[in-house]
C-alpha cells in the first residue's frame, strides 16, 4: 500500500474487511429499543452477530443482524415511508445505533460502513453492552458485575485455605 492510499476504505481492505457504500435508513418505529439493524447484502444467516464501524470516526458496536427479506420489505415499504431500494447495499438503523456511530439519515446518498462478522461469548457481551434498551445494558453490566465478584471470592478462599 502506497502513503497516498491511506483512506479508510483502502486501509479496511488490506485487513480483509469488506467496507462499502451502505444507504442508510431509519429502522421501523417498534423496532426502536431492539438490538438488531435489517441489511441487504450483509453476512451469512449463520452469522448472529456483527461488528459495525464508522471508518469516518471510528465509533464501533456490534449488534444481531437480521437479513431483509421479502416479509421486511412488505412491511417497510408502507406509505408514507420511503421504499427500500432493490439492489444496493440497504441498512436500517434505530435512532440509538445511528448516533452511537455518529451517523445520520443518508436517504440516496450512501456512506461508507465496515461491516464484519463478530463471533464468540465477547461479542454477545459487547452486544448487550451497547444495546438500546436499558434494561439489558444494565443486566449485562450487573451480570459482568456479579461474575467478576464471583470469581474474586473463590479465588480469596483459595487463597485463605
Amino acid at each position: 500500500m502506497s502513503r497516498g492510499d491511506s483512506t479508510p476504505a483502502v486501509q479496511a481492505a488490506s485487513r480483509g474487511v469488506d467496507v462499502s457504500k451502505w444507504r442508510v435508513l431509519p429502522s421501523l418505529h417498534e423496532e426502536s429499543k431492539e438490538g438488531w439493524v435489517w441489511a441487504s447484502s450483509l453476512q451469512a444467516m449463520t452469522v448472529p452477530h456483527v461488528l459495525i464501524r464508522n471508518p469516518v470516526n471510528d465509533r464501533r458496536l456490534v449488534c444481531e443482524q437480521p437479513l431483509i427479506d421479502s416479509n421486511f420489505r412488505r412491511v417497510y415499504n408502507q406509505p408514507p415511508r420511503t421504499s427500500l431500494p432493490d439492489t444496493g447495499n440497504v441498512v436500517a438503523l434505530n435512532a440509538y445505533y445511528r448516533e452511537r456511530l455518529g451517523l445520520q439519515y443518508s436517504g440516496p446518498d450512501p456512506l461508507d460502513l465496515e461491516i464484519s462478522p463478530s463471533r464468540g461469548p465477547i461479542a454477545g457481551l459487547r452486544e448487550g453492552v451497547a444495546h438500546p434498551n436499558s434494561a439489558i445494558r444494565t443486566a449485562t453490566w450487573l451480570g459482568t458485575l456479579s461474575l467478576t465478584l464471583g470469581a474474586l471470592s473463590v479465588a480469596i478462599a483459595i487463597s485463605l485455605r
